[in-house]
C-alpha cells in the first residue's frame, strides 16, 4: 500500500503523471486534486503538514498535585500572525521529533552509522537526521515485522508476525529499540529507513475557544511513561511537548473536526461526557458558550482517578457553575473509594435525567479511549435507553444509531 500514511510526495507524482497522461497536457481545470501542495500553493496562508504554522509556546502548566501518577499539562501556544482559525471541537496537529535517547539505541543496536546518507522521497539526508525527525520510531505494525523479519532471514519473528494471535500485546508496548535488543540482525540503513513508517504530527483536541482565547490555540495533554522489557518507554510526542520551554516554537496545523461540533442553536442542550484528557473540548465548547452569552443547558460528566490531584480545571468548572454556563456537573474519581467509579455509572445513577434532556433534544458529545471509556459509555446509553423506553438492548442501540444519523450523538475517540 504505497500511499498508506505518507501520502504527499506519491499523490503529487500520481497528478503529475495524470496531466502527462492526457491528450496535448489537457486537464479539465474544474477538477481539483486533494492535494496539501496544491492547497499550499493556490493559498500561500493555509498551513499544512507540508507547511505548518511555527507556533511559540506561550506557557505549559502542569495540572496534576503531588502524589499524582501522572502528569497531565495545559499548553498555550501563539497563533499570532498566523491567519489560523478554528471552532471548538477541531484538533491541532503537533510536529514532533523522536526522543534522542531511543535514536541513540536504535543506531548502537543495530550498529549502523549515524552519518550514512538516506533517500526519502527523492530527498537525501542522513540516518540521525531521518531517524530524529522523519522516521516513527516508537511505534510498530506486524506489516513492519514481517518485512524486517524477512529482510533478515528470521525465520521464528516471521512466523509470529504472521500470526494475528501473536505478538499483540508486545506490538502495543514494544518500540524498535525492543526489536533490535529481540530480534538482532543486519539491516543497512536504506533498508531500515524503507521499513520505518513516517513520523506523523500528533492530533490533540483543541481545548480553548477562538472567541475566548484570541490568537491562541490551548491543549491538554497526558505525558506518556511505562517501564516494557526492562526499559522506560516514553510515549514521543508527549514527552517532546513537555520538554518545550516558554519561547520554543512548535510546527502545527489545523485539522477541522466537523463531526464534533456545538449544536447551532444556542438553546440546545448538551451533554458531554470525557474522561483524564478526554475533557479537553469541552472547555472548548463551555468557553465558547460563555463568550456568546449562552447560560445553562449544559451538563458535564468528567472522570479521573483521584479528586486531590487529578481535578484536572477544577477551577474553572467552578467558575462555569457558578456564573450560569455549567448547569450540572457530575464527576466520578475511581480511586478515591474501594469500589471503583467511572462516568459510566455516574450516567446510570443519574439514567432518568440523562434520558429526560435526550428526549428534550439535548446533544450527546463523547470524548476519549475508544475501546476503554467510550466503549461503557456506550454500554451505559443503551442500558439507559432500553431501562427508560422500555426496549430491548438491540432496539436502544438503533435509538442511539439515529441520534447519530441527527448529529445529536457525536463521539470524538482515538
Amino acid at each position: 500500500m504505497e500511499c498508506d500514511v505518507d501520502f504527499a510526495t506519491p499523490s503529487a507524482e500520481w497528478q503529475q503523471q495524470i496531466v502527462q497522461k492526457t491528450p496535448n497536457n489537457k486537464v479539465d481545470t474544474s477538477i481539483q486534486f486533494a492535494s496539501a501542495h496544491t492547497a499550499t500553493a493556490t493559498q500561500g496562508r493555509e498551513y499544512t503538514a507540508d507547511n505548518p504554522f511555527q507556533s511559540e509556546l506561550l506557557s505549559s502548566i502542569n495540572l496534576t498535585d503531588s502524589g499524582s501518577s501522572k502528569d497531565v499539562l495545559h499548553l498555550e501556544f501563539s497563533l499570532e500572525d498566523s491567519g489560523l482559525q478554528y471552532e471548538p471541537g477541531d484538533i491541532l496537529a503537533v510536529a514532533v521529533a523522536n526522543d534522542l535517547t531511543l535514536v541513540e539505541e536504535v543506531l548502537s543496536l543495530s550498529g549502523l552509522d549515524r552519518h550514512t546518507p538516506v533517500n526519502i522521497n527523492g530527498q537525501v539526508t542522513d540516518l540521525y537526521n531521518a531517524l530524529l525527525n522523519q522516521r516513527e520510531l516508537s511505534t510498530l505494525t506486524r506489516r513492519q515485522m514481517k518485512m524486517y523479519a524477512e529482510y533478515i532471514g528470521h525465520a521464528e519473528l516471521l512466523a509470529a508476525a504472521n500470526d494475528k494471535n501473536n505478538l499483540k500485546e508486545w506490538l502495543y508496548a514494544a518500540d524498535w529499540a525492543d526489536v533490535f535488543r529481540q530480534f538482532p540482525g543486519k539491516v543497512e540503513a536504506q533498508a531500515l529507513v524503507d521499513i520505518l513508517r513516517p513520523l506523523q504530527p500528533r492530533q490533540y483536541s483543541i481545548a480553548s475557544s477562538p472567541n475566548a482565547h484570541p490568537d491562541e490555540v490551548h491543549l491538554l495533554v497526558k505525558r506518556v511513561e511505562y517501564d516494557f522489557n526492562g526499559r522506560t518507554h516514553l510515549g514521543a510526542a508527549s514527552n517532546w511537548l513537555a520538554r518545550l520551554q516558554a519561547g520554543d516554537k512548535a510546527a502545527v496545523h489545523i485539522k477541522p473536526n466537523v463531526h464534533f461540533k456545538l449544536p447551532a442553536s444556542a438553546d440546545s442542550k448538551i451533554i458531554m461526557i470525557g474522561a483524564g484528557t478526554g475533557v479537553a473540548p469541552f472547555r472548548s465548547f463551555l468557553f465558547e458558550r460563555e463568550a456568546q452569552g449562552i447560560s445553562g443547558n449544559s451538563w458535564l460528566f468528567f472522570g479521573e482517578q483521584r479528586f486531590r490531584t487529578d481535578f484536572l480545571y477544577q477551577t474553572e468548572w467552578q467558575q462555569f457553575l457558578a456564573n450560569g454556563t455549567l448547569e450540572r456537573m457530575s464527576v466520578a474519581f475511581s480511586r478515591d473509594q474501594a469500589r471503583k467509579v467511572y462516568v459510566q455509572h455516574r450516567l446510570l445513577e443519574e439514567a432518568a435525567e440523562v434520558y429526560q434532556w435526550l428526549q428534550e433534544g439535548a446533544y450527546l458529545y463523547v470524548c476519549g479511549d475508544m475501546n476503554g471509556m467510550a466503549k461503557d459509555v456506550h454500554n451505559a446509553l443503551i442500558e439507559i435507553v432500553a431501562s427508560q423506553r422500555n426496549i430491548n438492548a438491540v432496539d436502544a442501540a438503533a435509538w442511539l444509531e439515529q441520534l447519530m444519523g441527527e448529529h445529536r450523538y457525536q463521539r470524538d475517540v482515538y
